[in-house]
């Protein structure tokens, strides 16, 4: 049986060989986490879209939803999210309801900039570990794998360092914490010279 360590170290082995060179800005890769749901702002990030966007990870006694892309309008200013019960608020001006498992609502709506929104970034993860995601799940748990790699390499007398990093939503067994399945958030690359 595939145990989450095994499952861990899998994913930062083949995650090395799909390298990609991003540049990020400040909220790059901004990420949250509510009851039930993972979401992550895509500026910048390794995911197959033609624009910014919002990704979110259900997951609950149905299990993993598949990775939900929403496209919430760009104003290129730089996005932020917070984590709200069934919602997600986008600091631009958009609510993202989670209105049923695999549906969403977007609207806009005034933001209350009182409230925090999240300061963690994926891009700018520099150590490996596993975060839990509250779940109505009695049967199953679920986690937010973050996994660093760095590396630092000589081209043409140059230093370079490459920052890996993904995220991936994993489901286990609650009672034995054997793998079920898992579904990738994001992934992606840092580069960062050295004089």
């Amino acid at each position: 049986m595939l145990t989450l360590n095994n499952f861990l170290f899998t994913c930062i082995y083949l995650s090395l060989s799909w390298f990609s060179s991003f540049s990020f800005a400040d909220t790059d890769g901004n990420f949250c986490i509510g009851k039930g749901y993972v979401a992550v702002e895509s500026r910048g990030m390794h995911i197959d879209s033609e624009k910014p966007s919002v990704y979110i990870v259900t997951v609950g006694p149905e299990g993993l939803s598949e990775r939900m892309t929403v496209m919430v309008p760009d104003d290129d200013r730089s996005r932020e999210l917070r984590c709200e019960p069934d919602k997600i608020v986008v600091s631009n001006g958009y609510l993202i309801e989670l209105v049923s498992t695999g549906s969403l609502n977007v609207k806009r709506t005034k933001i209350d900039s009182e409230k925090p929104f999240s300061n963690t970034y994926i891009p700018y993860v520099r150590e490996s570990k596993v975060v839990s995601i509250p779940s109505d799940d009695l049967i199953h748990r679920y986690w937010l794998v973050l996994s660093a790699v760095e590396q630092q390499v000589s081209v043409d007398n140059y230093g370079v360092i490459y920052h890996h990093f993904s995220a991936r939503v994993v489901q286990t067994n609650k009672k034995h914490g054997f793998f079920i399945g898992s579904r990738l958030l994001a992934d992606g690359i840092d580069i960062e010279t050295v004089d």
